[in-house]
């Protein structure tokens, strides 16, 4: 006895056994051959009822999924839900986002994955077993073992798979879809607050100061360290304290002394870490304890608060030997959260001291650092020396504007008009009397009358010949050497104290200005010739540059461009301005390929005044690249 060989196919009818069919066994057996129409319809059955249960299986629902069913299961595409729209929306936790496309809500749409689960286990159950059975039924929700499922009944169930999930809206007594609402004033039961307004919220509440005030003396830390012990080094940078770290067993601390009852603190400031750890050390009255602030972000500033219910003894900064960090606006405060930095009371107090200090001048002495202005009609300073008046400076009188300068110990005084200033005693410049009498005369005088024909004539006086003083003599000729038209100053200046007198003299003529100084009282010095500015000349010409200069002297250069050094005969060129003799050149070759190629210039000695002749040279015949050619040329043009 065997088993039918069975086949996955589909008959199109179950043959009927006729009242005059023979009763024939085997596999081509009459009576056999209903029985294989049936096992070949049951095969086909259960492999199609196979493929069906794999679509049947849900993959994951994602915010990029679309409408598919294949061999490996189904999806479905739903809508991502925003402020006008439900849809599929992602959960989050997090206040601190301002996304308008996440919710705060719980998860929704777990009957369905549970649902799903129930008919995938059902159907692997089912398919399990071995079909052997004769009969056929349509019905999707038999629990016959006798019966196998028809092809009606796989598409029923395949299709009641496919619409078993319907969308609904969520409620607050069912899940389902939600629609996102990214403002504060609406009052609908069925939205969700986007995480946007909940960081809103969060930003509210945390501007919400609770706390006192700063516990903390020269929190300004402005370049001292008054009320701070600085342990391990002192670095303060205009209100930025530096923690340095030498190495992990020896820190750089500041740290201040307290005497602060057990109440909940809040300590905070803003750092700036090279790393990305600090903390806060300390001191009860009985033991150490550390608060740290860790996972700080390196290189910017960030503020940083830390809450504590302690005794405060003392505080100290630390830096955990992590590279630099930089603290400034420290703030310890009574109470549960971080307030806006400010002073202690007793710094605003020290500081209007310091203010004072500042602003102010003392009575019994002080140094002014900036002007003093007296507003006021009678508007003087006045000196005294044991109670006795010294000096006066200021207003005479409060019905005019004359000032004086006044020395009761001398009874001297100048007297400032409006049309004059008035001396009580004579002015002196050194012995010399400059007013007499109330006239003005020139210390020393010469008597034209005297002079020979009325005329003076200084142009061929030696120094001891002219008038000493602030003396200015006019001449008609200008070169100091007794030629030429034109006109001179001569100047014979007071003596020091040596006796020892200045004496020059300037000649003018056309363009040209000549000076001498004397060498002594009977001999002028050299002659000098002073340039102008056009007597220094700049052409241009071509690849030429020309430099001409007063004494004759002469610079000219010039450049050409070529590819390589390839031609290294004799080469020349003429200078585009002559020089008076044949120059000094300097030649100079820039190559592409830098000092690992020597490239060069020879100038030939029968170059000339007029034309320079030359050859240029290179080592190993390589290629050089683009190259500068240049001639530097210095001579004279007279």
């Amino acid at each position: 006895m065997a088993g039918l060989n069975e086949i996955a196919k589909w008959e199109r009818e179950v043959y009927q056994i006729e009242e005059d069919d023979p009763v024939l066994g085997g596999v081509k057996g009459v009576t056999n051959k209903p029985l294989k129409h049936l096992a070949n319809r049951t095969l086909y059955l259960k492999q199609a009822l196979e493929a069906a249960g794999q679509k049947l299986m849900p993959k994951k629902l994602t915010a990029t999924t679309r409408n598919i069913a294949d061999s490996t299961g189904h999806t479905h595409e739903i809508d991502l839900a925003s402020t006008t729209t439900k849809g599929l929306v992602q959960l989050t936790n997090d206040t601190g986002l301002d996304s308008e496309s996440l919710a705060l809500t719980a998860k929704a749409g777990k009957y369905i994955a549970q649902s799903v689960a129930q008919l995938q286990l059902s159907t692997t159950n089912a398919l399990n077993q071995k079909v052997n059975k004769t009969d056929i039924s349509n019905a999707v929700n038999s629990t016959s073992q006798t019966t196998v499922a028809s092809s009606q009944a796989v598409k029923t169930a395949y299709d009641l798979a496919n619409s078993k999930y319907t969308a609904q809206d969520a409620s607050p007594t069912q899940k389902g879809l939600v629609q996102l609402a990214n403002n504060l004033t609406t009052n609908d039961a069925t939205k969700a607050l986007t995480a946007a307004q909940g960081k809103i919220l969060k930003d509210e509440i945390d501007g919400i100061e609770i706390g006192g005030r700063n516990l903390i003396k020269n929190s300004r830390l402005l370049n001292d360290t008054t009320h701070w012990n600085v342990i391990g080094g002192r670095d303060v940078r205009n209100g930025i304290a530096v923690l340095k770290s030498l190495d992990t067993s020896r820190q750089w601390c500041w740290r201040q002394t307290f005497d602060l009852p057990e109440k909940q603190y809040t300590f905070s400031a803003e750092v700036k870490p090279e790393r990305t750890a600090f903390y806060l050390h300390l001191y009860n009255g009985k033991s150490w304890v550390n608060f740290h602030a860790r996972n700080l972000t390196p290189g910017i500033w960030q503020k940083i608060s830390i809450t504590f219910v302690s005794a405060i003894r003392n505080i100290s900064f630390i830096n955990p030997g992590e590279g630099l960090i930089e603290l400034q606006n420290p703030m310890l405060v009574e109470g549960n959260r971080a307030m806006t930095w400010a002073p202690a009371p007793e710094d605003l107090t020290e500081e209007a001291l310091n203010s004072a200090r500042q602003n102010y001048v003392a009575k019994t002495g002080d140094t002014m650092t900036g002007p003093l202005n007296i507003n006021h009609a009678n508007s003087y300073l006045r000196g005294k020396n044991n109670g006795v008046d010294d000096w006066f400076v200021g207003r005479v009188r409060n019905n005019d504007n004359d000032v004086a300068l006044v020395s009761y110990q001398y009874s001297t005084g100048i007297h400032l008009k409006s049309d004059r200033v008035e001396s009580n005693k004579p002015i002196y410049r050194g012995n010399h009397l400059v007013f007499d009498e109330g006239n003005l005369l020139p210390v020393r005088q010469i008597d034209l009358r005297s002079i020979a024909n009325g005329q003076i004539s200084f142009q061929d006086a030696t120094p001891a010949q002219l008038p000493l003083g602030a003396f200015v003599g006019l001449s008609k000729k200008s070169h100091l050497n007794g030629a030429g038209d034109g006109w001179m100053m001569i100047n014979k200046g007071w003596p020091d104290n040596s006796g020892a007198f200045a004496c020059n003299r300037i000649g003018i003529s056309g363009d040209r200005i000549r000076f001498q100084t004397a060498n002594n009282l009977n001999a002028w010095g050299n002659v000098i010739e002073l340039a102008n500015l056009s007597d220094f000349v700049y052409q241009k010409i071509g690849n030429f540059e020309i430099r001409k200069y007063p004494d004759g002297m002469m610079i000219q250069t010039y450049f050409y461009d070529v590819n390589d050094l390839k031609e290294w005969g004799e080469k020349q060129f003429t200078w585009a301005v002559a020089f008076a003799d044949k120059p000094m050149v300097i030649p100079k070759v820039e190559h592409t390929y830098g000092i690992n190629r020597d490239v060069g210039s020879a100038i030939m000695r029968k170059s000339t005044n007029a034309v320079c002749y030359y050859k240029l040279y290179e080592h190993n015949s390589e290629d050089q690249g683009d190259c500068r050619v240049q001639f530097l040329g210095i001579g004279r043009w007279k």
